[in-house]
């Protein structure tokens, strides 16, 4: 018997990985809503709708870029803070990429950004002027 001779075998369908079937209502319901867990990082809302999708008009790495810019803005409770690349990376953003996407944040109005020879740029986070 060869290998294309063997009938194949499918995972169960039944929402199970182990082919028991799922049953949802064993689940423990939640009374608050879901929080991360402490010392665990999060993006301090709530963040504006328009924002986002004013920056996801532009890229996907404008996105990102953004969403590491509203994580630090509520670290800091500022809305001005320094760009950490670091936090860029840990999202798979590389620096070129967060520079890019930082000049395109800019010309769309979103943010505004002082550049430094040799630091980090200091971003400062806009209100989103969409126009209907």
């Amino acid at each position: 018997m060869s290998l294309s001779d063997k009938p194949k075998t499918y995972p169960p369908t039944n929402g199970s990985r182990f082919g028991r079937p799922l049953d949802l209502t064993a689940l423990p319901k939640r009374k608050r809503p879901l929080r991360h867990r402490r010392g665990k990082r999060f993006i301090w809302g709530p963040i504006p709708w328009d924002w986002l999708t004013a920056a996801a008009e532009l890229s996907c790495s404008c996105v990102l870029v953004g969403l590491v810019l509203w994580h630090l803005a509520g670290l800091r409770k500022s809305s001005r803070v320094k760009f950490e690349y670091g936090r860029a990376a840990e999202l798979g953003v590389p620096r070129s990429t967060v520079y890019r996407a930082l000049v395109a944040l800019e010309s769309d109005g979103l943010v505004a950004v002082d550049r430094g020879r040799g630091r980090c740029p200091v971003v400062t986070i806009l209100d989103a002027q969409i126009e209907n």
